[in-house]
């Protein structure tokens, strides 16, 4: 049996998650993948440290050069988190021809036009489905299962943090303050909750699903956004009174574009229109019912028309899912040849 041997860099929630997956379902994903996963090296801040779960045959490394350099590893995947430390490892891993994995959302919302030109002049594949909405595999999706489609719209709840909070001010009656620090308290809020509410993790998730929708690159620091912290109990219960719910709603759709002059422009001059907003949703509506830590996304199109996709929007074990579905992208192409690094 052919193995594929990997590096991982970082071991944190989503790090350690993904290699316990590797190990809990070895057996499947070799059945499944024609091949067999290897993890020789796990790249972390101090190597020193012991950490649990790690099995013999994986060596523990400070960062990620050893890794790098090795030959015989041509894929590599990121889960260091952040958009500035992770940037020159995702810059070497596909100068040199290795193929990436990453579920760093902020890295991509940044630089990731930068990384997708570099990964295409250099014959590297740069693979991110669990960088939008964890084990949801909306990126999938959009670059697959839509393919012969003209997506007119992407709508959806892609913060599990706000989500969660909304749920709790909705179905308990509590206010914001209390629904963070219960979302705090069990692991679905950071300490440091502020890109959450204030609606930036949603903006750079729905840059992403944009910038794949339509064909073009959004720039996230251009959108629109509003948060969740002005939402009051009264809010909710108007809301709920007329029949809607609260939802932090982030939308991509073509709207007309306006030429110089004042008027409309043609239909080739549309543009994509990108927001993210506190909005009162229908109860009757599809994403109404999207509780708790959970992600939706509707998805319009010309030939499907409306879909509607569901799951676990944040987590380890979510987020590890999308990876092997990536891992498995890539094991394949690697072990038909294609993308092998050379000595």
């Amino acid at each position: 049996m052919e193995r594929v041997r990997i590096g991982i860099v970082g071991y944190g929630t989503v790090g350690s998650a993904f290699y316990r997956l590797l190990g809990a379902n070895a057996a499947e994903l070799t059945r499944r993948m024609g091949v067999e996963i290897e993890v020789p090296y796990v790249g972390v801040r101090e190597p020193s440290r012991p950490r649990r779960g790690i099995r013999p045959g994986t060596k523990l490394v400070k960062g990620y050069k050893e890794i790098l350099e090795d030959p015989k590893i041509p894929i590599v995947v990121e889960l260091a988190g952040g958009a500035e430390n992770p940037l020159e490892l995702v810059r070497e891993a596909l100068s040199r021809g290795k193929h990436v994995i990453t579920a760093n959302k902020a890295l991509l919302a940044a630089h990731g036009m930068e990384l997708f030109n570099l990964a295409r002049r250099k014959g590297a594949e740069l693979k991110f489905e669990a960088a939008v909405c964890a084990g949801m595999p909306i990126i999938k999706v959009l670059q697959e299962s839509l393919l012969g489609n003209r997506i007119s719209s992407v709508l959806g709840i892609v913060n599990g943090t706000t989500n969660y909070i909304l749920t709790r001010m909705t179905e308990d009656g509590l206010g914001y303050a209390e629904a963070l620090a219960i979302a705090q308290e069990k692991g679905f809020a950071e300490k440091d909750p502020t890109l959450d509410v204030s609606g930036g993790d949603a903006a750079q998730k729905i840059s992403i699903l944009a910038s794949l929708a339509f064909g073009c690159w959004i720039d996230y620091g251009s959108i629109l956004s509003e948060g969740i912290t002005r939402i009051t109990p009264k809010d909710i219960e108007f809301g709920r009174a007329s029949g809607f719910v609260f939802k932090l709603i982030a939308q991509a759709k073509m709207a007309e574009g306006w030429r110089a002059d004042g008027g409309p422009a043609d239909a080739s001059e549309k543009l994509p229109l990108v927001t993210v907003f506190p909005a009162l949703v229908p109860q009757a509506h599809p994403l109404a019912a999207i509780r708790g830590e959970y992600n939706g996304v509707l998805v319009d199109c010309d030939f499907l028309g409306p879909s509607v996709y569901q799951g676990k929007g944040a987590g380890g074990d979510p987020t590890a899912s999308s990876l092997a579905s990536d891992l498995g992208d890539l094991a394949k192409i690697v072990s038909r040849g294609a993308g092998k690094i050379s000595r």
